[in-house]
């Protein structure tokens, strides 16, 4: 059995698994040439799930061998060294050695959720530490969607659902530069922004809709800013060039290491998008910092 996977293994490629998972649930989506037809499958799930456009992807080093690695058959067997755990040296060694089988599994006294949780939770901390800076955003091949706030042809939608803004409603009329007719928010920071937002220097400006913006991230997850304002520049220019993630913590120093780790994927995101030719300034909001200072800051900066 062991020889036969080495050998299966041998011409395993990267995504493999996936494909393979793609042709038997969605056999209509493959050309006769074995290309992928995109525009079919989104088709198939637009009506299940939200699709969101991400234009960029994140590539760090040794990600093609990660893919490849995943979709190998495992080849090891580990078995316990019986004759070296006997020795009277070793009767005292904190080595744990778990066993189980295809149709039990692990046995539920030696692994459960929070030990699990806890393997996973340390995992995530290794690929932030081993990933922070060997990662990088290129363009990706991913074909038009409708997003949130415009139709596939780049037409702006009248209606959208408030939960896409936020979780929370309040009965108030905001300032005419404000993107929508009501007020939705997820903290009370981001209300206030809303609410207090009458900046000479801003055109219009509003809440992300949820996964508008989906940046991938070393952390496995995407990471979503919260705000979009339109500045009219000193030379009267007007650019839609400031996107805030608000954080309602007084120092960054507060922040959990994977919502950091997200921090600096968007401030890579924005650095590359800006490389590109799409001006964007990318500003994280502290609850001690006031909208009016980041787009001061930003004007002063141009």
């Amino acid at each position: 059995m062991i020889k036969d996977i080495i050998v299966a293994n041998e011409t395993v490629t990267p995504n493999q698994k996936e494909l393979q998972i793609l042709r038997e649930n969605f056999p209509s989506c493959f050309h006769t040439d074995g290309s992928f037809d995109m525009v079919r499958f989104s088709e198939f799930l637009k009506d299940k799930v939200d699709i969101s456009q991400e234009g960029y992807e994140l590539k760090f080093l040794g990600k093609n061998y990660a893919k490849m690695i995943a979709s190998l058959d495992t080849e090891t067997v580990i078995v316990p060294d019986d004759i070296h755990n006997n020795q009277p040296e070793n009767a005292k060694s904190k080595n744990v050695y778990i066993s189980g089988d295809k149709e039990k599994g692990i046995p539920a006294d030696h692994i459960n959720e929070y030990s699990a949780a806890n393997i996973a939770n340390a995992f995530v901390d290794w690929r932030i530490e081993k990933l922070q800076t060997r990662f990088r955003y290129s363009r990706s091949n991913q074909p038009v969607m409708e997003t949130a706030l415009t139709y596939k042809d780049g037409s702006p939608k009248e209606v959208m659902k408030q939960g896409k803004v936020g979780t929370m409603f309040v009965e108030d009329t905001p300032s005419d530069k404000y993107l929508y007719n009501h007020i939705a928010f997820d903290s009370p920071l981001e209300k206030e922004n809303i609410m207090h937002s009458e900046i000479d220097e801003i055109v219009v400006y509003g809440k992300i809709p949820k996964s508008s913006i989906a940046i991938p991230t070393i952390v496995g997850e995407t990471y979503s800013p919260d705000f979009m304002y339109v500045v009219e520049r000193k030379d009267g220019t007007k650019e839609l060039n400031i996107v805030v993630e608000t954080k309602l913590v007084e120092k960054k120093s507060t922040l959990r290491g994977t919502e950091e780790a997200k921090i600096k994927c968007a401030e890579a995101f924005f650095r590359q998008l800006t490389i590109d030719g799409y001006t964007v300034s990318f500003h994280t909001q502290l609850s001690n910092k006031k909208i009016k200072q980041i787009i001061e800051e930003v004007i002063e900066e141009q």
